[in-house]
């Protein structure tokens, strides 16, 4: 046989080779190592190399990874039961996947949690934290809601944010933060204490349950009180919501958001924009554009007012930070530079009084959002008792409840 025949079945018989391992996945096993073409510089260069040394992913045919590509759920759950070395005790028959999806199962990282679409489906962010979550952090509660994996895979290091505050739930995963993703996992797993991204962390609890207050004021609420079977108590968002009597108004807070006045790079610096935020103490006013040495904690507001509501006069719900020694202590908020004082209202004018005291409108449907907020020093000074989140209704004079509570650390 001549040398280019022979040289022609050869490729032959290598293209087969590598066209027949699994869907589109080649195994690469450490001693045949590719040298993807397009890697190089990459940001996940390096945990792509180390995956698929682990060989629980490889390339393609062409000899690229494709690393922006995106996964299917399908794809990723795969790579995910692989890279943990587990299989499904059950007879598996089917689909390429379906052995990934039952040792998943098995091993109660999956649990029917995807309602809609198929395995076919690109995966988005947050279903790779429903997952991931569960595979790598003990004492994860299988019934903790998407919201909710977002902040503890965030809290752990599983996941970054995309940009600055914004942890991008429904953006669809690449090859590459999948990978990315699994090393993480693998890590927590042996017990690695990984970096965390703030500002993500902070963004996914307020998709959680509306406020950062556990990432920003771990002096304050670091430390959560416990029920009686010795359980977290956990902040009560859903209790931040008000109707008046007659069901035609409707009061809530839609965010309860702490900014860091020191950092200019707060992803929600934004929030302190206007003159009008400015606070009082010994005959003066402070605007809040020059402070420092403090949180400023914004609570949104939303007032929804139906059809012949019957009044052109409301006072809106609120939600405070409250400790018990606060309430005969002196304000001293001399300086902006060293703000002395353990808590003051902001804004503090006529919208802050009309606020605070009454909403005047002549609006006969639709809803009229305001904000106002509190200064909260990174340092107390006068309590080491409880601090309380606690939400005022208003609409029909229905008291304080309590939305969470922690003790200081």
């Amino acid at each position: 046989m001549k040398k280019s025949v022979v040289s022609f079945f050869l490729a032959v018989l290598l293209s087969v080779s590598l066209l027949g391992v699994a869907y589109a996945e080649t195994q690469t096993t450490e001693s045949k190592m590719i040298s993807f073409t397009d890697i190089s510089g990459h940001w996940a260069e390096a945990a792509i190399n180390k995956a698929v040394k682990a060989g629980y992913v490889g390339g393609y045919p062409d000899g690229t990874f494709k690393p922006d590509q995106e996964v299917s759920r399908a794809e990723f759950t795969k790579m995910l039961t692989t890279a943990l070395g587990l299989k499904s005790v059950s007879s598996t028959s089917g689909a390429w996947y379906q052995e990934a999806v039952n040792a998943a199962t098995e091993a109660g990282i999956y649990a029917d949690d995807f309602k809609s679409g198929t395995w076919d489906t690109k995966m988005p962010r947050k279903e790779m934290m429903l997952l991931s979550v569960r595979a790598g952090i003990t004492g994860y509660k299988q019934d903790y809601d998407m919201n909710r994996n977002l902040y503890e895979g965030a809290k752990a290091g599983l996941i970054m944010g995309t940009s600055p505050g914004n942890i991008d739930p429904d953006g669809t995963t690449t090859r590459a933060q999948a990978v990315v993703v699994i090393e993480r996992v693998l890590a927590v797993k042996r017990g690695e204490t990984l970096p965390s991204d703030k500002y993500a962390v902070g963004a996914a609890e307020i998709l959680w349950h509306k406020t950062n207050i556990l990432t920003m004021l771990p002096q304050y609420f670091g430390n959560p009180m416990r029920k009686a079977n010795n359980e977290y108590i956990e902040f009560r968002d859903d209790l931040m919501q008000s109707v008046s009597d007659n069901g035609k108004i409707a009061c809530s807070v839609t965010k309860l958001v702490a900014v860091d006045l020191d950092d200019p790079n707060d992803p929600n610096r934004g929030l302190v924009t206007s003159d009008d935020f400015r606070w009082y103490s010994n005959n003066q006013i402070y605007k809040l554009k020059g402070a420092s040495g403090s949180y400023a904690v914004f609570t949104t507001v939303d007032i929804k007012f139906s059809e012949n509501h019957g009044t052109n006069f409301v006072t809106p719900c609120s939600t405070t930070i409250y400790n018990s020694d606060w309430q005969n202590a002196k304000l001293n908020a001399t300086d902006t530079s060293n703000l002395n004082r353990d808590y003051a209202f902001f804004p503090w004018d006529s919208e802050y009084n009309s606020f605070m005291y009454g909403i005047r409108t002549d609006i006969k449907s639709g809803t009229i959002t305001y904000t106002r907020g509190q200064l909260i020093p990174k340092q107390h000074k006068v309590s080491n008792k409880e601090f309380v989140v606690e939400f005022s209704g208003n609409l029909r004079n229905e008291g304080v409840k309590q939305i969470y509570s922690s003790t200081l650390k």
